[in-house]
């Protein structure tokens, strides 16, 4: 369940770091 929720958040920070550079490069 710990693993699970890791791998969850592993995802949700990778989307975040998507969306930040995003801004960055397209801005």
């Amino acid at each position: 369940m710990i693993k699970t929720r890791m791998k969850c958040l592993n995802i949700c920070l990778l989307m975040l770091v998507l969306e930040f550079l995003k801004k960055v490069l397209f801005s």
